[in-house]
C-alpha cells in the first residue's frame, strides 16, 4: 500500500455562516486548528496535526481546498470571523 493515500469515507465538511467557538471547532476537527485559504478566498478550518495523526484524506474538503485535506473540515462563509 506504499504511495497510496488512506481515504476517510466518514470525514465531514461542515459549512458555517456564523462564527463558531474555538472549542466547537477543536471538537469537530478532533485537535488543534489550522486555517487553510481556499481558492475562492473562503477559509477552511482543519486539524493542524491531521497528517501526523494518520487521519484519512477527506476527498470533498480536498476538492474544495485545491489541496489534500485530512480529517473533518469546517468551511466559513465569506465575512465570518474566527
Amino acid at each position: 500500500m506504499t504511495g497510496r493515500k488512506k481515504m476517510n469515507q466518514s470525514a465531514k465538511v461542515t459549512f458555517l455562516s456564523e462564527a463558531p467557538t474555538l472549542k466547537w471547532v477543536q471538537e469537530h476537527v478532533e485537535g488543534y486548528v489550522e486555517q487553510v485559504r481556499m481558492p475562492d478566498g473562503r477559509r477552511m478550518l482543519v486539524n493542524e496535526d491531521g497528517r501526523m495523526m494518520g487521519l484519512g484524506v477527506n476527498a470533498d474538503a480536498s476538492a474544495l481546498a485545491g489541496q489534500t485535506i485530512v480529517g473533518n473540515a469546517v468551511v466559513l462563509a465569506d465575512g465570518v470571523e474566527f
